[in-house]
């Protein structure tokens, strides 16, 4: 007899399935956990990158765990979204989860 088929679990894939978030960072490449700005969509992370003189800097999805609400900027920069609070994020899984976390996908 021969196996036909293996079997892969995927951290990140069911992760996505337990509700958690997503949004997209500014990633300047700091020190696991540095404090950043995730803002709701790509156009909304580009719009206040390019303000800020950071169009050097890549634009990454994160997924984030914990309590998520979005909010509307009233500063110089009107019309992006963005999230309540600032989130400490991580290069990977490897981190333990919290409240103001966000891994890089």
């Amino acid at each position: 007899m021969r196996p036909l088929f293996t079997s892969m679990v995927c951290e990140r894939c069911e992760d996505e399935g337990r509700g958690k978030g997503y949004g997209w960072i500014v990633w300047r490449g700091r020190a696991p956990g540095s404090m950043a700005y995730v803002f709701r969509s790509p156009e909304d992370a580009r719009a206040w990158r390019k303000v800020q003189g950071l169009e050097q800097f890549p634009i990454r999805r994160v997924s984030i765990e914990g309590r998520l609400v979005w909010r509307e900027s009233s500063g110089s920069l009107k019309g992006i979204e963005f999230a309540d609070r600032l989130f400490a994020i991580y290069p990977d899984l490897r981190y333990p989860p919290g409240d103001q976390r966000a891994y890089l996908n």
